[in-house]
Order: structure tokens, then C-alpha cells, then sequence
């Protein structure tokens, strides 16, 4: 766990580890996004995705930390990590 890896973490996932407790410090450190800008012939083209998945988003979390949220919730159940 000493290297945070890259992580993009699509709705179901955020909202099946609040499900499972599991999601206070990727509410408070994730970072959500909710479109993607594409560049073309000099200018900007925003594509917000949100409007087009009614609502959804991408939350960027490094895998590492879910690793470590998830080793924290078993322990604190007193189970074998």
C-alpha cells in the first residue's frame, strides 16, 4: 500500500461501498467528475457526461486507498485481514 495507483471509480461502485460503510474518506478526499473536455481544431468541446447518464459520475479515488478503506472496515469487524 506504500504507492497510491490511479483509480476511476464509476457510480455503482461509490454507492455499493457506502452500502458497505465502507465510503467516509471517499465522500470526503474523492474527487468527482462529472464530464470530459475534448480539444479539436483549436477550440474546447465539453461533454458532460452527467446530463447523459441521468445524473451519474465518475469519483477518482487511487486504488490504493479503497484497498486501505476496505482493510479498515474488516479489522474493525474483528475479522483476518
Amino acid at each position: 500500500l506504500g504507492r497510491v495507483r490511479a483509480g476511476v471509480l464509476e457510480q455503482g461502485t461509490v454507492d455499493l461501498l457506502g452500502e458497505a460503510g465502507a465510503a467516509d474518506r471517499l465522500h470526503a478526499q474523492g474527487l468527482p467528475h462529472e464530464g470530459i473536455s475534448l480539444a479539436f481544431d483549436g477550440r474546447a468541446h465539453r461533454i458532460d457526461m452527467s446530463a447523459l447518464t441521468g445524473g451519474k459520475h465518475v469519483t477518482v479515488y487511487g486504488q490504493t486507498e479503497v484497498t486501505l478503506d476496505l482493510m479498515q472496515k474488516r479489522e474493525a469487524a474483528g475479522l483476518q485481514t
